[in-house]
């Protein structure tokens, strides 16, 4: 991929150990789009810079290296941040105005713009973190960073993320009446809909934002409160709600849980969808140990049913880690709680559980000690097997 934007692509095969490959006749230093159309699961190590990074993530044709040049732009910004002040911005204007173009270019479907749009997740952050041999993990730092990033995402578009909703929801309206609504336009069209929806619940200048009494039109909240009322289709009404318990301004909001409740009186005969409904609620950022406990004592949760299981106690401790890592230790007595029950009712699901302190090595010393101490009780008073070899993995 060339800098004056011209393209072109060559096939190389790799037949050696060591190979050399010499481009002649050209004038000036190609960005190269490697493994193009390529499916094979193949980890490429190169050293591109960042504005390489912004080139194809801005021009490239092959669109999952498009895609993926920007998730490595945007979590190399996210790892820098982690090393300076909270206080310093964690997006740069480049890449700001880069996600600008990319929301406001109709050219692009949809689909593939919420897919651009979207920045790498919390855990895939962490995860980075944890692949540094010389970083340890402080949580907090950890989920100060990643907020400051969405907010400054969120903010700097703002208006064109209020543009881009009320477009998508329109279209939605229109596809829902000519029975498109579930074709991959249709698809695509409600994905950058939820996305920007998300957006104006991030940003926290959106117009009072935490009100939980208030349906001025420009609240974010009483925007996702009517997505989810006027809905046709679960999927919709599903990522509203989603979108307001996942926010941590409108998840205490009363009308959010009304819709909870709601939510689950609809689909309440669906097992399928009430697991979706429970994993929903275990996964939000700022659930309460409460309100997570709460969910375990629900009369639909059961310790023999596995998924449900899975919704409830797995998604917390191996996929909420905002909530799960608590300096008060909470998060981490519940697991040790949770993994000696279910040592006695199902050994498999225990197992994947117990996994979730194995990198406790990495995390900063306060949050290290409170996990060595919970995993050296579990060693202990566990014996079955498969789940006692995970144990000792992890503490040696």
């Amino acid at each position: 991929l060339l800098h004056d934007n011209a393209q072109g692509s060559r096939l190389i095969e790799l037949r050696q150990e060591f190979q050399s490959v010499e481009f002649t006749q050209i004038t000036r230093a190609p960005t190269l789009s490697i493994l193009r159309n390529f499916s094979a699961p193949v980890h490429i190590i190169f050293d591109y810079d960042d504005e390489a990074l912004l080139r194809l993530a801005s021009q490239d044709s092959d669109r999952f290296n498009r895609w993926e040049a920007g998730q490595n732009l945007a979590l190399r910004y996210f790892l820098r941040a982690y090393q300076q002040t909270i206080e310093d911005a964690v997006l740069p204007e480049s890449y700001l105005t880069y996600q600008k173009n990319i929301l406001n270019d109709c050219s692009i479907d949809a689909g593939f713009r919420a897919l651009l749009l979207s920045l790498p997740s919390y855990e895939r952050f962490t995860e980075a973190l944890t692949q540094d041999p010389l970083q340890t993990i402080d949580p907090q730092r950890a989920s100060a960073i990643w907020q400051r990033g969405q907010s400054d995402w969120a903010k700097a578009l703002h208006t064109d993320w209020r543009k881009a909703y009320l477009e998508q929801h329109t279209q939605n309206a229109q596809n829902t009446q000519n029975q498109t609504a579930y074709s991959l336009t249709g698809q695509g069209s409600r994905r950058l809909q939820n996305l920007a929806l998300h957006a104006l619940l991030v940003n926290p200048n959106s117009a009072d934002l935490g009100r939980s009494n208030q349906t001025h039109p420009n609240d974010a909240v009483a925007l996702a409160q009517r997505q989810y009322q006027l809905s046709n289709n679960m999927n919709d009404r599903f990522a509203a709600l989603r979108n307001l318990v996942h926010n941590a301004n409108a998840n205490a909001n009363a009308t959010t849980q009304a819709l909870l409740r709601d939510f689950y009186t609809r689909y309440q005969h669906d097992s399928l969808i009430i697991d979706k409904w429970f994993a929903l609620q275990a996964s939000a950022p700022a659930i309460s140990m409460d309100q997570l406990h709460a969910l375990i004592e629900h009369a639909d949760f059961s310790y023999t049913n596995p998924n449900r299981v899975r919704s409830v106690v797995h998604n917390f401790c191996l996929n909420n880690p905002r909530a799960f890592h608590r300096l008060d230790g909470a998060g981490y007595d519940f697991w040790l709680t949770q993994l000696t029950r279910l040592c006695r009712v199902n050994v498999q699901v225990a197992g994947r559980l117990a996994r979730a302190l194995e990198h406790w090595k990495k995390f900063t010393p306060a949050y290290r000690e409170l996990m060595l101490t919970r995993l050296q009780i579990a060693q202990q008073k566990i014996h079955a097997k498969d789940v006692v070899e995970i144990l000792e993995m992890a503490l040696y």
